[in-house]
């Protein structure tokens, strides 16, 4: 199993946390992990 770490920055970083937030207001009670919303954002983005 390989391992990437990533660091973001400004927007990136504030749609990261945005991200996190909407995902926890959807499921009370859990803060989702940070590969769980970098897999979200990934499948938002257009490439």
């Amino acid at each position: 199993m390989t391992r990437t770490q990533i660091t973001l920055y400004g927007d990136d970083s504030d749609r990261f946390d945005a991200m996190q937030e909407a995902m926890a207001e959807n499921q009370p009670g859990s803060k989702p992990g940070n590969a769980e919303a970098v897999r979200r954002l990934m499948d938002m983005a257009s490439f």
